[in-house]
């Protein structure tokens, strides 16, 4: 196990993990289907610990997810005294992140949160404590807003799937509030090791977002050897948006014996529609 620190904590990675008391304390918090009273004892648990233990407690019940009104209720307007150093704070994060039993909303949002304090060492220790596969949650809550730069390391990092960390961009591209193009969005549109259709998909949404950036990416998808015939149509129709380019290309395909008939055919009915 790594002992990489986070940044302004001072406790190694081995012992970033809750001990079992904690554990089932926290697991019993959150589980929706005990009497409250029950629940509230996991929570006092954790207040009597103190420190990154109170800490996690505290977090849980204060953060927005699915279990907050729930978690708000049982606590019941009572809260840990005390006050979490930033050390304490992390580590308390790592704590909800660790544990199997909790459920994944939780983790997840832990990682985000983590990320969002420690950036890139955040993102390393989240990888570490979260399965390494399964990211494909990244996609499903782009929508929410809340994951935006866990997201961003996660499609910069090269050791993880190519197809999920194409997906994940895509969804990002769709739903990010500003032109942000992520670290690594670029090495995927150009990566024959990806779906052509995911690299079209992308370099589509990043033309949305800067369409100097886009052209660039459709133009080198239209002249790639690995793009399929078909997708190489469909970019050269995203680069009608800038006619004299868009219409060489497809006057170029249209053409090219070297491509199916029916991808031909496409691009010739395409340059009928500009007419």
């Amino acid at each position: 196990m790594t002992d990489l620190l986070l940044p302004g904590c001072d406790v190694p990675a081995r012992r970033r993990s809750p001990d079992e008391l904690v554990a089932s304390s926290l697991i019993r918090m959150t589980d929706e289907s005990l009497p409250d009273g029950i629940r509230l004892i996991g929570i006092e648990a954790c207040w009597i610990r103190g420190g990154a233990a109170a800490s996690a407690a505290e977090w849980l019940i204060a953060k927005p997810s699915s279990f907050r009104n729930g978690l708000v209720r049982v606590a019941d307007g009572i809260g840990w005294a005390g006050q979490a150093t930033r050390s304490e704070y992390l580590v308390g994060i790592c704590y909800v992140m660790a544990i199997k039993g909790l459920p994944v909303e939780l983790r997840y949002r832990a990682a985000a949160e983590l990320v969002s304090h420690c950036f890139e060492a955040g993102y390393a220790e989240a990888r570490r404590l979260l399965p390494k596969t399964g990211w494909s949650w990244l996609i499903d809550v782009q929508e929410e807003g809340w994951a935006s730069l866990i997201s961003m390391e996660f499609i910069a990092d090269l050791t993880a799937p190519l197809k999920t960390r194409a997906a994940v961009a895509a969804a990002f591209l769709q739903h990010v509030p500003e032109p942000v193009i992520p670290s690594g969005i670029d090495e995927l549109i150009r990566s024959a090791k990806v779906a052509s259709a995911d690299r079209l998909r992308l370099a589509a949404n990043v033309a949305k977002l800067v369409p100097e950036q886009g052209r660039v990416f459709l133009a080198e998808l239209v002249g790639d050897r690995a793009t399929q015939p078909l997708h190489k149509v469909q970019a050269a129709e995203e680069l009608t948006v800038d006619a004299v380019a868009g219409q060489d290309a497809l006057h170029a395909l249209a053409a090219d014996r070297q491509i199916p008939p029916a991808a031909r055919e496409l691009a010739r009915r395409s340059l009928d529609l500009l007419a």
